[in-house]
């Protein structure tokens, strides 16, 4: 038998937890009054990617109908002006049809993304929007497939006796969906998916995503600060310099003619 003894590595467990921590984006505290200045968002103020050309100008009516928004938009402000009494409607009726264009003229521009001249911050906001925007119409779509029925097949019991449904008399039906099987699972498990991914847009990892460009938009805007300031000065001193320059001009000239006076 080898008697050798060899040397092994022992199994170490950290108790105490990495040691890893993740970047700050904290905004010092003389940055954070620009900061805040900086991070108030109105999304159809950011620069957008579209340019109209034309220059003519749109002439908005004094009042908006619900008759100028598509047929598939209108069902629900009719049913509020419904309910609006007839005095008041007229006013009702511009205030929804503007909330209206004005939530369609938000999608836009979250699809569109921002166009030149955004700052870092803007960017990310729509770019954020507009990813919760496609995760939520996957999501959509992927239910509406889920609900799609096959056929509709009568529900018996064990005993093979009809189930009757005690509100409507009537046997009871159960749907059998188009989608089946591992299909169905996979796409069930992608909507959850969906979930966990909006959750993190919405709550930690959007955070992060917008604290880190909030933080680059602030050195940005005091660079641009900076570099206004330093341009602002060398012009005040190029003028000093050139005032300079012509006071020592006329002096040497009253110099020469003393000196020829002499």
């Amino acid at each position: 038998m080898d008697n050798t003894t060899t040397d092994r590595a022992h199994l170490v467990v950290d108790t105490t937890g990495s040691d890893f921590e993740p970047t700050s984006y904290d905004i010092a505290p003389e940055d954070r009054e620009l900061a805040e200045r900086l991070a108030q968002f109105d999304p159809l103020a950011v620069p957008s990617p579209v340019k109209l050309t034309g220059g003519g100008a749109f002439n908005a009516p004094e009042r908006f109908s619900v008759s100028i928004l598509p047929p598939d938009k209108r069902g629900g402000i009719e049913a509020q002006l419904a309910r609006v009494p007839a005095d008041q409607r007229a006013q009702r009726e511009h205030e929804l049809v503007l909330e209206a264009l004005k939530a369609n003229s938000v999608n836009i521009r979250i699809k569109a993304g921002a166009g030149e001249g955004a700052s870092p911050v803007e960017r990310e906001r729509l770019l954020i929007a507009r990813e919760v925007y496609d995760l939520e119409n996957e999501e959509t779509s992927i239910y509406a497939q889920l609900a799609e029925v096959h056929r509709w097949v009568p529900v018996f019991d064990e005993n093979g006796a009809r189930v009757i449904d005690p509100n409507t008399g009537q046997q009871k039906v159960q749907a059998v969906e188009v989608v089946q099987g591992d299909r169905r699972k996979a796409m069930e498990a992608r909507v959850a998916d969906i979930r966990r991914q909006i959750e993190l847009l919405d709550g930690f990892e959007g955070d992060r995503r917008l604290q880190r460009a909030l933080k680059v938009t602030v050195e940005a805007e005091k660079a641009r600060q900076q570099q206004l300031e330093e341009g602002q000065e060398a012009r005040r001193r190029a003028d000093e310099i050139n005032r300079d320059m012509r006071v020592e001009a006329k002096a040497q000239t009253y110099a020469k003619h003393r000196r020829s006076a002499l």
